[in-house]
């Protein structure tokens, strides 16, 4: 299997440009850079932790149909299934050790409480989802404006994964997207992070009912948008590294220069988790921490 950037090796000539321009400029290294530039694909990835890897791949492969790609083994024997949905990478890392569950609805905790994702036939799903012996999909209307159908699952871990079903005639690039929903303590302090540290595009607000978290604030780049919401600062957290708890752990950023990230982090005043390190010859890796501590990893090419 070819390692997971030689297939994009040929796009890191931009960091080479970066690189001069940093250079030969006289700014700070972290001034001016802006990630989603920064980025390979217009899109992040997620990473989960799943304890029964079997009952996982059957439902993202065998349930949910999503795209299977060739499985990535990592330094330490670790082994991570992955998916396709659009350009974004579901990332499944086999824990071999039981863990407990950091999962749930979005008012249990604050992390990465749900997935979207978008579905064209509503009907072979129900009927997969009979076949492997679950319960039967409900659909309803969505409670935002949009009002489109989905109903939110649970997956093997517990976590939300809700599945939305546009209406007829919705252009293909829809079913390429993905939502993550966010469940955050300060609000405000999230919505800095997002817009002014990630760089991802303010979106108008979405109003909800109070049991949904009563208004969500979306950032948008590419396929992907974070939708922040709050239900106070009163919940626990379910944040922290991958090895530490099953669910939904790591938004993942593949881009060109992880030091000129890592320069932007400093000059910003963001919380690095951990600085950057290698994996293996892969890549090289870093940790930021977002106001509630739910781990933004940022990948970069090997040295």
């Amino acid at each position: 299997m070819r390692p997971l950037f030689s297939t994009i090796r040929t796009l890191a000539t931009g960091c080479a440009t970066l690189a001069f321009f940093l250079a030969t400029s006289g700014a700070s290294a972290g001034e001016g850079v802006r990630i989603p530039e920064l980025m390979f694909m217009p899109s992040v990835n997620l990473v989960l932790s799943v304890g029964d890897v079997a009952k996982s791949k059957e439902f993202y492969g065998d349930i949910l149909q999503l795209k299977p790609m060739a499985n990535l083994n990592l330094p330490g024997g670790l082994v991570m299934t992955r998916y396709q949905v659009g350009t974004t990478e579901i990332k499944l890392l086999h824990s071999a050790t039981t863990r407990k569950a950091e999962s749930g609805k979005v008012d249990a905790a604050t992390g990465i409480r749900r997935l979207t994702l978008f579905v064209r036939d509503p009907q072979g799903l129900s009927e997969r989802f009979k076949a492997h012996g679950h319960p039967l999909p409900a659909f309803t209307a969505e409670p935002s404006a949009r009002g489109w159908s989905q109903v939110i699952v649970d997956d093997p871990d517990g976590n939300q994964i809700a599945l939305v079903v546009p209406p007829d005639g919705t252009p293909d690039d829809v079913y390429k997207n993905i939502e993550l929903r966010l469940t955050v303590k300060d609000l405000e302090a999230s919505r800095k992070f997002y817009r002014e540290f990630v760089g991802f595009a303010e979106q108008e607000s979405v109003k909800l009912p109070a049991a949904e978290g009563g208004e969500l604030h979306p950032y948008r780049f590419g396929n992907t948008t974070i939708l922040l919401g709050t239900f106070g600062d009163a919940l626990p957290p379910h944040t922290g590294r991958w090895e530490e708890a099953h669910g939904m752990r790591y938004i993942q950023y593949i881009v060109r220069d992880l030091d000129a990230v890592n320069e932007l982090a400093k000059s910003s005043g963001v919380t690095i988790e951990q600085p950057i390190f290698p994996l293996g010859k892969l890549a090289r890796i870093m940790f930021i921490g977002d106001p509630d501590g739910i781990i933004n990893e940022f990948v970069g090419l090997p040295k």
